[in-house]
């Protein structure tokens, strides 16, 4: 029998100054990771797919999920599940990570690997018998592992590649066969007797006459050829190292330009996709062939035909070939994966329904027949989501990201309020202040293409109230004044527009009353955000200065760099390399206004630090909770923000971590780490009663977290944080908090909280104003 591993063993100890676990608690995350093609279908409505560092068991019938929390949290790499179905496989991600053995379904840990990887696990596969599992590593090392896995050892090790790995298959036929595909290449293995003993050998595919292509899927064939997809939409058939027939589904005409020919293998052919083809498997039963890819289409081929296609090398590598069967799922989906039950592997009848994955994170669950119906189970951003915003009166979040979309999410029911899609990716977000908007529930929208757009949420739906266009380049911050006057956008293009604000007769905020005030052109080049500051704004560049303008006077703009000598302070006591981020703290004395800012290239994972503009007080540095055996000059704080309330601060960096602070007591924090640590937080808030943290990233997620804000604080000023570090810093956190690592909610619609935390009762107010009218955009 296994043992079980203690949980509370397993997690990484607190850092200095960090705050006990429990005084947060995950509550929902919206989206999945979309670079993962590795979902799993446990039976008809229920898979298992991975969004940051959780692997999530969702039912789409009833919408519960069901989340894990990794352990070493730099996020989840890949997942794969045994042939036994009672065994899953989680290779995670970060300092040395592990990949862990949890048994289905109550997640236990039975097996912790260790030592197969740098930096984090990109795929796994479980070998023929069920006793091996191949893991291959991510950058930097691609370090391809052989385990016994029950042992908890490694049998082999080779490195697989110099580039990205998608997938890797132990052969379903023959015990000591592998393939692995990824950035411009395929690799065949065996697992060979030596002189030496047992070795790795692996074989690099030759493309010959075919282009050089990413390989994202394959799937070997019962005489041991290897049939894979290709950027270019193509079927390509493996025998050995080589490529023995390419797969067109149109022949050449009879006039086609044989000096074009020449250039391009691809002239007169039709690809089995129009676009790449990123899923394949064989349907042993019925002998076919299932592939999928970016053209939203699904088709069925004849394995025997495709087995024993032979072509004359010397004229062409191509064959001509027709599929059984096609059906379309929808215009401009790209399909990552297909997915259907267990039981019903291939689909095999008309009434058989398949779950299709695409690169927009939905899933779509599609009735295979000539009227079937094709419905979506769940969506949310596609790539990074650029802005985050809360609203100051209610439990509402909106989201822009950069598939040009805007979302209002209900964070406490767990649902979509409505979005808006537009044909520019989006690239800031700032929420209407209440002193300015006193319905609370209009947003500013900056867009790539330098276009501002003022939008409102009017019940269930979104109204565009203006579009004004201040800059050429992507507006890359917007902000108010305290004051609720203007309004200023900074721009890639090196300017930063100010805009004065405007009301109607009854006093509210009226977008059509806006006017354009005035400009000013960053000597520094890009500007990468602004804050303001009473009546002067600061702004950061790209290049990583800092820059104040006084704005006194509407007409006319004095800018000035903060001065020479607390500048040569940041750069003699902080870093060289300049500021990534900078805000303001409320502040009695108006005539000295402290802010925080970030750093790049700083150690421990990120620096905050904190001055006063104009004085020459000591510069207070705080960590954003890295230990010193953990020093990183990469990591930097990529977002800053002051809560509603005044009461906490709140960090993200580019690992993918946020920290929330008291405001009072800024060395104290909360730690969460819940994005992968490869992407960057890109934002950050907490709800208006500080009830709730939300943070995105460039994975595409919106993560919901509960805080216990009262505890928070208190533990902050009582500095109760150092006596548990104390105590837990040689054991790793408390058995009480293992807990946290399985949380299971009561699905969509439903806010009961995580256990130990109340519940916030909420209704949101859908009246409409009718006399809202959408303007021309």
């Amino acid at each position: 029998m296994n043992s079980i591993y203690d949980k509370s063993t397993l997690i990484p100890p607190l850092c200095e100054n960090e705050l006990p676990q429990d005084l947060h608690a995950l509550y929902h995350i919206f989206g999945m990771d979309s670079s993962r093609t590795d979902v799993i279908m446990l039976n008809e409505f229920e898979i298992l797919y991975t969004a940051g560092n959780a692997v999530i068991q969702f039912n789409t019938l009833t919408k519960r999920r069901k989340y894990v929390i990794g352990i070493d949290g730099g996020g989840i790499g890949c997942i794969r599940l045994h042939s036994d179905r009672k065994h899953l496989f989680v290779g995670e991600q970060g300092t040395s990570p592990a990949i862990y053995v949890y048994t289905l379904p109550d997640y236990n840990i039975v097996k912790r690997l260790q030592g197969g990887t740098e930096r984090g696990y990109a795929c796994m596969d479980i070998s023929i018998d069920g006793n091996k599992l191949c893991s291959v590593g991510m950058k930097p090392d691609y370090t391809m592992a052989v385990w016994d896995w029950k042992e908890e050892k490694i049998i082999l090790r080779a490195k697989a590649f110099g580039q990205q790995i998608y997938r890797v298959a132990f052969s379903p036929y023959e015990d000591g066969r592998i393939v692995t595909s990824g950035s411009g290449h395929i690799r065949f293995w065996t697992m060979a007797n030596t002189f030496t003993g047992l070795k790795l050998q692996g074989d690099i595919g030759k493309f010959g006459k075919a282009d050089l292509s990413d390989i994202h899927a394959f799937v070997e064939l019962p005489d041991g050829k290897v049939l894979s997809g290709s950027e270019s939409g193509h079927l390509l058939l493996w025998e050995g190292r080589y490529i023995k027939c390419r797969f067109i589904t149109e022949e050449k005409a009879d006039n086609f330009n044989k000096e074009a020919e020449q250039e391009s293998n691809k002239v007169g052919s039709k690809p089995a996709h129009e676009g790449g083809i990123f899923s394949i498997r064989h349907d042993i039963e019925r002998n076919q062939i299932i592939s999928a890819g970016a053209d939203g289409s699904i088709r069925w081929w004849p394995a025997h035909i495709i087995d024993t296609a032979e072509t004359d090398h010397d004229a062409t590598i191509d064959f001509l070939i027709t599929p059984d069967r096609e059906y379309f799922i929808q215009k401009d989906l790209k399909i990552n994966n297909v997915l259907a039950p267990p039981e019903k592997s291939s689909g095999e009848d008309d009434s058989s329904t398949l779950l299709v994955v695409d690169a927009n994170c939905s899933i779509w669950r599609s009735t295979l027949s000539d009227d079937g119906v094709t419905e979506q189970e769940m969506e949310c951003h596609c790539g990074e989501v650029v802005g985050l915003a809360t609203s100051p009166m209610e439990h509402i979040a909106v989201t822009a990201g950069r598939d040009g979309s805007v979302r209002f999410w209900d964070y406490v029911c767990k649902s979509k309020i409505a979005d808006m899609r537009f044909g520019c990716a989006c690239s800031s977000l700032k929420w209407i202040p209440k002193e300015i908007d006193h319905k609370v529930r209009s947003i500013a929208v900056g867009f790539v293409d330098g276009t501002l757009r003022l939008l409102c949420l009017n019940g269930d739906e979104l109204v565009l109230l203006k579009t004004i266009k201040p800059h050429d380049g992507e507006i890359t911050s917007i902000d108010f004044s305290s004051y609720g006057e203007y309004t200023a956008t900074s721009s890639m293009d090196g300017t930063i527009s100010i805009l004065q604000l405007g009301a109607d007769s009854n006093g509210s905020f009226s977008a059509s009353n806006i006017q354009p005030l005035g400009y000013i052109q960053s000597k520094e080049g890009a500007v990468a955000g602004i804050s303001w500051a009473e009546q002067s704004l600061l702004y950061t560049t790209k290049s990583g200065k800092l820059v104040e303008i006084d704005i006194s006077g509407q007409t006319n703009f004095e800018v000035h760099s903060v001065p020479d000598d607390f500048m040569l302070s940041l750069n003699q006591i902080i870093c060289k390399s300049g500021i990534s981020c900078a805000i303001t703290l409320p502040a009695e004395n108006r005539a000295q206004v402290p802010f925080l800012w970030g750093t790049i290239g700083s150690t421990f994972g990120g620096t905050i630090h904190c001055g006063i503009l104009q004085g020459d007080e000591y510069i207070k540095t705080y960590h954003s909770g890295k230990n010193d055996a953990q020093e990183d000059s990469s990591k930097m704080i990529t977002f800053l923000a002051v809560s509603s309330s005044k009461k906490f601060v709140v960090s993200g960096a580019n690992d993918g971590s946020i920290t929330l602070r008291s405001a009072n007591q800024l060395s104290s924090f909360v730690k969460i780490s819940m994005h992968n640590e490869h992407q960057r937080v890109t934002g950050a808030a907490l709800s208006w009663d500080d009830a709730f943290i939300l943070s995105t990233g460039s994975d595409g997620l919106l993560i919901v977290h509960r805080v216990k804000p009262n505890e928070l604080i208190d533990a902050s000023e009582s500095n109760m944080q150092q006596r548990h570090y104390e105590n837990t810093s040689k054991s790793g956190k408390s058995e009480e908090n293992s807990s946290i690592h399985i949380f299971e909610d009561d699905g969509e619609n439903v806010n009961d909280p995580p256990p130990g935390f109340e519940k916030i009762t909420h209704t949101l107010d859908s009246t409409r104003d009718d006399t809202l009218i959408c303007a021309q955009d």
